[in-house]
């Protein structure tokens, strides 16, 4: 052990261990080094033993390894590698979701004293309370189960305590009512679209924007998201393949895969929009910006029409007409009955909305079929009786 004596600016007499090798680092394969000083030659060495003894410790590595000691801190870990595998929108909801019943559920427990009965206890409640008013609860607990093996291959577990509870169907559960417009209350809705108490340009583009989603099914953010070249005014089609995120962003693709799609659109809701894009070149030239290929676009903002901005607007006239608030989404729902009660067949309905299955459409609108059943009878014994 080469240690050297040298003197410090003050005069004092010090002594130093350069260069010592610790070892090859496992992680790098490269030589591990150090510099030790102290002042004795026995210091130095009571030193040099220390720094030897924690680079063993360590796995023979200078590489810090990452400290996971809570299912908070294993969130944290998880979400890094989440982040770059999904749009920014879907991040942001299963964020929302994780910091409003994940982490209050889990996240203060240190990974070491997680255990499945403790997390039976945790499922049992979460899924009697909270837990169970939503009906996707069976979607967090798999997302918990997730992170869990996210921590098996950091090599923090051996096996994923969640495999060893029981996740049990709520009994009390009720499905989620799906709030359409009847017949009445949807004619009174349109007849005062070209009634609105806002002013010419606003009244214009949220009387055409509400007519769009209540004749074409789409999704509230995906209207947002069109561009006019998306829509052909020939073919009488409107192609839809993007959306925004609740960022307000855009996104290349829609929700799903099968929500890319294209579909047919009367010729009033399309004269409804050449009246639109008419309009909103005007309005560019008077404001001296060029006329944008985005449908729905804030010229003033020079940026996309928000959620929040149409669905205050909706509101509103729902108060001034005195209709039931159903939520923009309650419009697609309602292009959705409409279709049911003129007969058309569950696969076209599937396919016009965008739904990933068909058993998604007809779990939706099961009461509605079920009516749409009882009237075709109908028909048919009225048939039979007449002939």
């Amino acid at each position: 052990m080469n240690i050297q004596t040298y003197t410090t600016k003050t005069g004092k007499k010090g002594y130093i261990l350069k260069g010592a090798y610790l070892g090859t680092d496992t992680v790098t394969g490269t030589q591990v080094r150090t510099t030790v000083r102290g002042r004795t030659k026995k210091e130095i060495q009571l030193k040099f033993q220390q720094k030897l003894r924690e680079f063993e410790e360590n796995g023979c590595t200078k590489v810090k390894k990452a400290t996971i000691n809570t299912f908070d801190e294993l969130i944290d870990a998880w979400l890094v590698y989440y982040v770059e595998t999904v749009k920014e929108g879907t991040y942001h909801n299963t964020l929302h979701v994780i910091n409003k019943h994940i982490r209050p559920l889990l996240g203060v427990y240190k990974l070491d004293k997680i255990t499945p009965a403790l997390l039976q206890n945790k499922i049992n409640d979460f899924i009697s309370n909270k837990g169970g008013q939503r009906q996707d609860y069976k979607s967090i607990l798999a997302l918990i189960k997730r992170i869990f093996n996210y921590g098996i291959s950091l090599d923090l577990f051996e096996h994923n305590p969640m495999n060893r509870t029981i996740v049990h169907k709520k009994k009390t559960y009720k499905s989620k009512k799906v709030k359409y417009y009847n017949k009445e209350e949807f004619n009174l809705f349109l007849d005062n679209l070209n009634k609105l108490s806002f002013d010419n340009w606003k009244s214009t583009f949220i009387s055409t924007y509400l007519r769009l989603l209540a004749f074409s099914g789409m999704r509230s953010r995906e209207a947002l998201a069109l561009e006019w070249s998306d829509i052909n005014f020939k073919a009488h089609t409107i192609s839809i393949n993007k959306t925004l995120n609740k960022l307000e962003k855009l996104e290349q693709t829609p929700k799903t895969r099968s929500s890319i799609r294209t579909i047919e659109v009367d010729i009033e809701t399309l004269n409804i929009l050449k009246n639109w894009k008419r309009a909103q070149v005007e309005k560019s030239w008077e404001l001296g910006v060029n006329p944008p290929n985005i449908v729905f676009y804030n010229l003033l903002k020079q940026c996309h029409y928000g959620y929040k901005y149409v669905y205050q607007a909706y509101r509103k006239i729902c108060d001034e007409i005195e209709i039931p608030n159903i939520g923009l989404h309650g419009l697609r729902h309602t292009h959705a009955t409409m279709y049911v009660n003129a007969g058309i067949d569950y696969k076209t309905i599937q396919e016009r909305l965008g739904h990933e299955t068909l058993t998604m459409t007809m779990d939706t609108y099961a009461h509605l079929f079920t009516e749409s059943k009882k009237s075709s009878l109908d028909n048919v014994i009225k048939f039979i009786s007449s002939s």
